[in-house]
Parts: structure tokens; C-alpha cells; sequence
């Protein structure tokens, strides 16, 4: 039911077309048409409909101080994130009813567009916002984020220092994001109803670094049997380390075991050298439950036999953090952190 809640205040954005016989009044003057007491307008034209409505559109959001880049970026995250999670977490429902509505590129919902064209084809779009349901709509989300926000922090609370924890602060930080934003599109629709309303979060910033903390006190032991060169090593935790987690050798919050073996494959009537390498890895926590295991093999030819177990070497390390590859170490250890939003 919350879903169809949501879907319901956040009023789908809707395009009128006007026939070109007469100048609709709004296009020298919006507020004529459309009283500044109930609305905000932006008028913006263009030589076709789709570059007039993202110049209105983006008008309209520097209206509301809105910061376009961070937004996008927050509601990118989020969306990776809920992708990665089980769609059937009920805490995600709010969240990814709110990154479908907002498509507008501005990140503005609950915005009503016209269009006009004149004689010499030049397109004028009106991008218009009610601030009566406006406000409504936006001090229901800001709420009802609040509440996902609480709820995951309590749950990283919980949790202790663990990916799991770690996931829902960085969950919990996207949502902050968005709604430092509706607060800030709020406090121009209706300042009075914005002073009115108190979020437990604090702010994006003070989530965020609850995020960062957390992250940094996640260590992995990275250990590695079976490769001298330290390459395999240095590969794993390559990835780990892009993803915000430090590394060392001793045990800590979670160790990552890796097996490597290469040997050498004798192909009848070839004259060239092969090496096949088997991978295995394993990430386990402090009480050594295992948390996600990792497998991959290959096989290298060369002239020498000593050059094949060098090129299965570097089929190894890409194995490991080639991210484009799905089956690769780095694909999954990304798969694994979005899975602990279910």
C-alpha cells in the first residue's frame, strides 16, 4: 500500500499541446495565467519541444537552489543499489517509486509542462509547480524518508561493524541526499511548513560520514596460498580497497582466504606449453561464517611452459578485477554489498 500512497502524491508531470493560431497568455506572462500566490513558473523557448522543456524545467530548479549534479548522482546510487537489493525489501518500496517519478533530469516531481509553437516553429514550454499540493506532496516524502533513514541506521546499530551495517549507512546517506533536496524545494513552495518540520537524520553530510566511519572500521585480512609474486594479492585488494575498505594481513573484521594453483597441461600433438591456474577464495567474518566464496580457472599457452604460467597468471589477476566481467571477483564482491539491502 505505501507504494500506491506515494505514486498517488507524487503527481505525474503532464504535457498540454496549444495550437499555433494564438498566443496562449502564459507565454509573456505566466503569472497572469497562473497567480504567483498558488504557483511557480518558468517560461523558456527553444527550436524543438524536447531542448524547451529541459530549459524551463532546468529553470525552474535553480528556483529551488536545487544542486542537479548531486541529485542525479544520489538518485544513480540509489536506484544501483535497489537494482542489486531483493525488490521485495519493504524498505526500498518508498525509495524506488521516488527514483522512477523523478526522471525529470532537474530531479523535480509534480511539475505540469505546456507547449506552444509560433510561426517560425520556435517552441515555448512552460514549466509550472503548484505550491499548495506541491508542498503536500513533498512534506509526505520528506517524512516518510525520515522514517527509512531511522530505520536504517538502527538496523547498521545493530548490526555492528559489518558490510551489512556498512550497506545500510550508505543506503540511509543516498536518502539523506534526496531529501536535504525535497527540504530545499519545500522551504520555496511553502516556508512555513518547511520551519515546521524537524528530521531525526540531521543532514546529508552527518549520514553520510556515519557511512565513511563504518567503512573504515571494516578491515580485511587478505591471505594468499600457492603465489609468491604477491600479484594475486595485490589484485584482491585492489578491488576491496576501490570500494572504500582497507586492507591488511592479520585477521580483523573479515578474512579473505585465496587458494592459487597452476600446473602444467600436456596437449597431445600441440607443440606449445599450457598452464592451467584454479582459483578459489573465500570471505568469512570474525566468527568465521563464511560470507561470499569465489572460484575461477583457466587455461595459457605459450612457446615456453614458464611463459604460459605467466600469461595464466595474468588471466588470474583479471579474473580477479576485470568489474566488466560478471563472473569476475570484482562483479561479485559488488553484488554482494547491493544483496544486503533484502
Amino acid at each position: 500500500m505505501r507504494h500506491i500512497k506515494i505514486a498517488a502524491l507524487l503527481f505525474a508531470a503532464m504535457g498540454t499541446a496549444h495550437a499555433a493560431e494564438k498566443q496562449p497568455a502564459w507565454v509573456l506572462s505566466p503569472y497572469s495565467v497562473y497567480p504567483e500566490k498558488d504557483w511557480l513558473c518558468v517560461v523558456e523557448s527553444a527550436q524543438d519541444k524536447a531542448q524547451a522543456e529541459a530549459k524551463a524545467s532546468g529553470s525552474l530548479a535553480q528556483i529551488f537552489k536545487i544542486d542537479v549534479q548531486a541529485t542525479n548522482s544520489a538518485r544513480d546510487s540509489l536506484a544501483s543499489l535497489t537494482q542489486n537489493g531483493a525488490n521485495s525489501s519493504s524498505r526500498l518500496t518508498v525509495i524506488e517509486q521516488q527514483i522512477k517519478t523523478s526522471t525529470n533530469v532537474t530531479g523535480l516531481m509534480g511539475v505540469v509542462h505546456e507547449y506552444w509553437t509560433d510561426k517560425n516553429k520556435t517552441v515555448f514550454a512552460l514549466a509550472r509547480i503548484n505550491r499548495k499540493s506541491g508542498a503536500a506532496a513533498y512534506t509526505s516524502l520528506i517524512k516518510e524518508n525520515d522514517a527509512v533513514i531511522s530505520a536504517l541506521v538502527k538496523n547498521a546499530a545493530a548490526k555492528g561493524a559489518s558490510f551489512d551495517a556498512y550497506q545500510s549507512l550508505t543506503m540511509a546517506a543516498g536518502v539523506a541526499a534526496l531529501t536535504d533536496n525535497y527540504l530545499e524545494i519545500l522551504s520555496v513552495l511553502n516556508p512555513t511548513e518547511r520551519e515546521n518540520i524537524k528530521t531525526s537524520y540531521g543532514n546529508k553530510t552527518a549520514v553520510k560520514n556515519k557511512a565513511a566511519e563504518m567503512g573504515r572500521s571494516l578491515v580485511i585480512a587478505v591471505q594468499v596460498q600457492g603465489e609468491d609474486s604477491g600479484r594475486i594479492k595485490k589484485a584482491f585488494q585492489e578491488v576491496i580497497t576501490k570500494r572504500g575498505f582497507k586492507t591488511q594481513d592479520a585477521a580483523n573484521s573479515y578474512t579473505l582466504k585465496v587458494d592459487y594453483e597452476v600446473s602444467e597441461v600436456v596437449l597431445s600433438g600441440n607443440a606449445q606449453k599450457f598452464a592451467r591456474y584454479v582459483l578459489n577464495a573465500s570471505l568469512t567474518d570474525a566468527q568465521g561464517v563464511e560470507a561470499l566464496s569465489f572460484s575461477a580457472n583457466g587455461r595459457a599457452g605459450w612457446s615456453s611452459y614458464t611463459e604460459a604460467a605467466q600469461k595464466a597468471l595474468r588471466n588470474a589477476e583479471a579474473a580477479v578485477a576485470d568489474i566488466e566481467n560478471p563472473d569476475s571477483f570484482a562483479a561479485l564482491f559488488e553484488e554482494y554489498l547491493g544483496s544486503l539491502l533484502s
